[in-house]
């Protein structure tokens, strides 16, 4: 199940602010996820902090998972001929330089070649 946006046209900004994206929903479900624990801690054990800082830090763990998780998310993009999904992480050939970009996780076709830099102007 694909939850975002297939539009090849706007893929480029998604690529961009993919990483703004993620910080900002981690850190609500981070600031969410410590009120209810903190709460719940000080229903069940009132005064003592070693139980809440326990909570906070499970929860600070969680956060960093889930960043590390998200962050090489590939980005999909929909044929408007075939309707097709592609994922943005598929190696592909620079039409600038004509090398193969193996490490498309690092260097999608959504961005940049990884060998001279420019980003392609469409995709086929």
């Amino acid at each position: 199940m694909i939850s975002e946006s297939t539009n090849p046209l706007t893929s480029r900004d998604r690529f961009k602010t993919r990483t703004f994206r993620n910080v900002v929903v981690i850190g609500v479900l981070f600031i969410l996820v410590v009120i209810v624990m903190s709460e719940l801690i000080s229903v069940l054990s009132p005064g003592e902090s070693i139980p809440m800082l326990i909570g906070d830090a499970i929860a600070l763990v969680g956060a960093y998972y889930l960043y590390i998780v998200w962050d090489k998310r590939p980005i999909r993009l929909s044929c408007p001929k075939c309707e097709r999904i592609i994922s943005s992480n598929t190696p592909w050939v620079c039409g600038f330089c004509g090398k193969e970009n193996r490490n498309a996780n690092e260097f999608p076709f959504v961005d940049k070649c990884c060998h001279c830099g420019a980003e392609p102007k469409e995709y086929r």
